[in-house]
């Protein structure tokens, strides 16, 4: 089925259907889709399980709001008509306000829109580094009246106040890669990969114990795919995998026309409750996917009882075309029932 990828969406209707087969955006949500900076205010009828925004299994949801007039919610975050009205839910919607894509001129426009003909919204009151609301809020479009959003404090690739990424903590080099040394490295590459550039390039400097990374994937959804190049310059990266959710498992969970090279993976990929577990990732899309001088020794085990395994040495799942020279898989599989 075709995925759904909804970003910056609203819906402002109301909405009745039969047997709770309905929803504000959708009736029917595949699994892998994703909503980010959504919101409602439509009062939804007779919806299943209280599933007000969408129905649907394996679904991703990031910063989306309802103000649906029932009394129970199991999706999205619980806000009043009166927080749309005052500009709390424009704010919210713009996160740590680096990227403005909702606007509302106060007293004029009822809730939020896409378009910059109306007027930002800033907060007053305590404001955390990311934009956070610590209390006491009041909401303007007047900047002069507003409080000023704090400096993150960064170390080591995050700030320690608010936890946001700082994208500027490692510097490519004269090719576009970035230099890899520790496990603190490649858990901030994949966090670029996912947030900033999925074609971000790496060069391994040093042998890498990643195990304290369970969910340290590199490429995180069919949405997030890596599409860069990593080059392992004959290191190892040691991982101890857990899928704890839903999607593919493996230290490259997705790319997508990748290229990864002279790299050996070893440890373990493992996944309870979802399957597709790969030595090397779980999945890859399109054709130009190039593997060379890759050595894979990972355990990889889908301890599930339902459906197929589908487990591979280097990915569960290839489609596309996919190139593999001189590599090696020297891993075990144990794929259940």
């Amino acid at each position: 089925g075709t995925k759904i990828f909804a970003t910056n969406c609203a819906n402002t209707g109301e909405v009745r259907g039969q047997d709770g087969q309905c929803a504000a955006f959708t009736g029917w949500a595949q699994s892998g889709t994703i909503f980010t900076n959504c919101w409602n205010i439509g009062d939804i009828y007779n919806m299943q399980d209280n599933k007000n925004l969408y129905r649907g299994d394996g679904v991703s949801i990031s910063n989306c709001y309802d103000a649906n007039g029932a009394e129970f919610y199991t999706q999205g975050t619980k806000i009043t008509r009166s927080a749309v009205a005052s500009g709390e839910l424009c704010y919210k919607l713009n996160g740590d306000q680096t990227t403005i894509n909702y606007y509302q001129t106060i007293g004029t426009n009822n809730y939020p829109i896409p378009f910059s003909s109306s007027l930002q919204v800033y907060p007053t009151g305590d404001v955390r580094c990311d934009g956070g609301l610590l209390g006491n809020n009041t909401f303007t479009n007047d900047v002069a009246a507003s409080t000023p959003i704090p400096d993150h404090t960064y170390a080591s690739g995050w700030c320690s106040v608010c936890g946001s990424l700082d994208k500027n903590y490692l510097a490519a080099d004269g090719e576009g890669f970035f230099n890899i040394g520790t496990a603190n490295d490649l858990k901030w590459f994949a966090e670029i990969v996912a947030a900033v550039n999925q074609s971000a390039k790496a060069k391994l400097i040093a042998d890498i114990d990643y195990t304290d990374y369970k969910q340290g994937f590199i490429g995180t959804s069919e949405g997030t795919p890596f599409r860069g190049i990593f080059d392992g310059q004959e290191h190892s990266i040691k991982i101890d995998i857990v899928n704890a959710g839903t999607g593919r498992t493996g230290l490259f969970a997705y790319i997508n026309a990748a290229t990864i090279r002279n790299l050996v993976v070893e440890g373990s990929a493992t996944s309870a409750g979802n399957n597709c577990v790969g030595g090397l990732g779980g999945r890859s899309d399109n054709d130009g996917t190039f593997i060379e001088n890759v050595i894979v020794k990972t355990a990889v085990s889908y301890t599930g009882t339902s459906g197929d395994a589908t487990c591979g040495g280097f990915f569960a799942n290839m489609e596309g075309q996919v190139t593999l020279k001189n590599c090696a898989f020297l891993g075990s599989i144990n794929s259940g029932t």
